[in-house]
């Protein structure tokens, strides 16, 4: 099948004047266009791109929760710069064959990758929660403490979305409170 067109596509300046834009593509084998993976492009202004590659890219065989391996999937990209100039970006990550299943929360969740040299080099992915979500947003606030805000989704209750919740850093984004595996605080 040929590549889905991308979607969800985020804009951010960088400290050094460039910028960066970040999109998903969904599964060319799903009817629905959910991110699959993550790509991300730098540019000197809002019309010229240069593509850097697969930010978050999808797995055919991450660890599931229960055992054995689920496809991962990526979606809803987001960056916050931070007042130091670290860049976060951040994806919902789902696997499709346990999505509705509340015993399987940790199949889907939240990652996040941090650059320090304006988007060059990437950390390894962290999670900074576990259960089925969509659609983060990054904040810093003025006292430094950052906020993810999402849509976190119960599917076994109902097939909408069942609200906003968080997560929270006072480090920067190292370390998140709740702790992942935990109940977000809902707002």
């Amino acid at each position: 099948s040929a590549a889905k067109p991308p979607t969800y596509s985020r804009i951010k300046r960088l400290p050094d004047g460039t910028y960066m834009l970040m999109w998903q593509r969904g599964a060319p084998t799903r009817s629905d266009n959910n991110g699959m993976e993550t790509y991300y492009a730098i540019g000197n202004d809002i019309f010229g791109w240069t593509y850097k590659g697969c930010l978050f890219d999808h797995n055919d065989n991450a660890p599931g929760c229960k055992g054995g391996t689920v496809v991962r999937y990526y979606s809803c990209p987001e960056l916050l710069v931070l007042r130091n100039g670290d860049i976060l970006a951040i994806n919902s990550f789902w696997a499709p064959s346990t999505y509705s299943l509340q015993a399987y929360r940790e199949d889907h969740g939240l990652a996040l990758k941090r650059s320090s040299d304006n988007g060059r080099s990437w950390s390894e992915e962290s999670i900074i929660y576990y259960g089925q979500c969509w659609e983060p947003f990054l904040l810093e606030m003025p006292d430094g403490e950052i906020h993810c805000y999402f849509t976190e989704a119960r599917p076994w209750i109902s097939s909408s979305h069942s609200g906003t919740s968080l997560v929270l850093s006072k480090d920067g984004g190292r370390n998140w409170t709740p702790e992942p595996g935990s109940d977000p605080y809902r707002v």
